[in-house]
């Protein structure tokens, strides 16, 4: 079997009237932004740690 044998009869590389440049300019945008939100939601979660650490006493 080849990959064509896979092919889904929807074009997912067209969102609405976008053409596939668009669409892929568009996804890569949206993983930037999820990239930069997970880093911060992880650097908060490390600073609420090391208040949370310092205010109990165990290492401050």
């Amino acid at each position: 079997m080849t990959k064509e044998d896979f092919k889904s009869p929807i074009d997912v590389t067209v969102v609405g009237n976008m053409s596939a440049e668009e669409s892929r300019l568009i996804r890569e945008r949206q993983a930037g932004r999820s990239k930069v939100m997970g880093i911060i939601l992880v650097s908060l979660c490390i600073l609420f740690f090391a208040i949370t650490i310092v205010k109990i006493g165990v290492w401050g």
